[in-house]
């Protein structure tokens, strides 16, 4: 059973109604995001295992070459 969609037509509207520097602010925002939410929850993942690493949903190897290459960015640091 599929839940609700995760984004509509009403959130684009909104997100055009939002001032321009908003929106800017934004976009430098989520490379930030990604990046935290990988050193985050992609290190407890390959520490501790998941089930979509055990159904090959998540490819671990790939999880730790793109772990690696934020930590080899000018201030990546990742903490295992």
């Amino acid at each position: 059973m599929a839940g609700p969609p995760l984004h509509t037509p009403r959130h684009d509207h909104l997100g055009e109604q939002l001032p321009i520097h908003w929106r800017e602010f934004k976009n430098l925002q989520q490379p930030w995001l990604v990046e935290h939410a990988l050193k985050t929850y992609g290190i407890p993942l390959l520490h501790d295992g998941s089930p979509l690493i055990d159904a090959r949903l998540l490819d671990p190897d790939g999880l730790k070459t793109t772990l690696a290459t934020i930590e080899d960015e000018p201030g990546g640091t990742v903490t295992r």
